[in-house]
This record gives structure tokens, sequence and C-alpha cells, in this order.
């Protein structure tokens, strides 16, 4: 076999190697899809923003699309209620809005929160946060409670204690009386998924005064896995 030979033989084994291995990463970040999240007005209410998705599988679309205009629906629902107790008892007007953002969206998981914001009179309003979260990676998605990722007892007491001693090194954001029982980690509370781990969603005056907004305190996914 001459040396010119020799050599070209020695390419094409090594473009065959190469050609075996190369394409894997690259079928791979093709199937990472985003989705295409827009906003959408319920019964073309201006104040009663929900979102819709694409650029899914069809299941994913039609799950999470169901989801999210049922929840909005349910808003709507709520402030017909409202506004009809106001009126029977002439309370004055009801001030209702619906909005919602998009935490995490990077084609393996999604996330997003969804904000009720309610007055009835007071002095100030309300804002309830509820949050809709998705793992994309399953060939049929549900909607994810906290419980879902934090799947036992025992990682559960590990977030709670993770967020008591975060409160303690920051005592001006929170109730300076906080006990560790007072933070509840359980299939009602809210979180939306990091590129770290989540990050868990307090309401207002659950464990901090009202001036201090919405909690969320984010978790190291190295804390319950």
């Amino acid at each position: 076999m001459s040396m010119k030979k020799g050599l070209t033989i020695g390419l094409l084994i090594f473009s065959l190697i190469v050609s075996l291995f190369a394409p894997i990463e690259s079928v791979d970040a093709k199937q990472v899809k985003k989705a295409k999240v827009s906003t959408h007005h319920y019964k073309k209410k201006k104040k009663f923003k929900y979102a819709q998705v694409k650029n899914l599988s069809k299941s994913h679309i039609k799950t999470i699309n169901r989801d999210l205009k049922e929840d909005v629906a349910y808003s709507y629902s709520m402030y017909l209620y409202l506004k009809g107790e106001a009126k029977k008892y002439g309370t004055g007007k009801v001030t209702y809005e619906r909005s919602f953002k998009t935490k995490m969206n990077n084609g393996k998981k999604l996330s997003l929160l969804n904000y009720d914001y309610i007055n009835d009179g007071g002095n100030h309003g309300d804002t309830i946060v509820s949050s809709m979260n998705y793992d994309l990676t399953k060939k049929k998605t549900k909607a994810l409670l906290l419980t879902d990722v934090v799947k036992t007892k025992k990682k559960r007491t590990k977030v709670r204690n993770y967020i008591y001693n975060y409160t303690k090194k920051h005592k001006s954001k929170f109730y300076a009386n906080l006990k560790k029982s007072d933070i509840e980690i359980n299939d009602h509370t809210q979180f939306y998924f990091t590129k770290k781990g989540m990050a868990v969603v307090f309401q207002p005056y659950e464990i901090a005064p009202y001036y201090q907004g919405i909690p969320m305190i984010q978790v190291p996914a190295k804390v319950y896995k």
C-alpha cells in the first residue's frame, strides 16, 4: 500500500468517526423548542389578560392552553361574584385585574405566574399570585404542584429549613417573629422553575409585611434533589 493511499484511508476513517458523534448535539439542539407565549383578553376584557402558547407539540399546546383558559375563567367568575356582592350590599366599586408573567421558558420547563389584583373598596387592593408549571420533556404534561417536584416530606422539610434560614439572614424583609412553622411547603405552595432549581412564591402578608410585596425565594435544586 502506498503512503498516499494509506493516508486517504486514514482520513476516511477519521471522517466516519466524526460523522458518527458530531450530529448528536445538533439533533438535541433542534429538539429544544421554546414555547411562544402570547397575551389574550378573556371575553375581550382588557383587564383580564391570560397566556396562550404555541410552537410545542399538539398534546402540550392543548393541555397548557386549556389549563390557562380555565384558570382565567375562574378569576372572571370570582370578579362577577364580588361585583354582585358589592351591588347587593352597596359596598362600592370592585376593581379586578388579571395579568401574568413568564418566568421560565427554556424548551424543557415552562413556568408562568398569574396575578389577580382585587380591590373591593378598601384602602389598598390585594394581589393573589398563582403558578402554572410544566415539564415539556414528557410526552404528556400536566400542571405541576410543588409536591410533584419535591416529592417527599423529608425533602419539603429541607426546603422549609432553607427558606427559614434565608429569612433570618434577611430579617428586615420578613416578620420579626416569623416561625419555621409559619412557612408552609405543600401542594398549595406556589413556585416557578429557575435555571438552578426553583423559586418558592409566598402571598402578601404570608411571611412578610404588605409593603414587601410578594416574597419569592430562590431554592437551589441541590436542596431538594
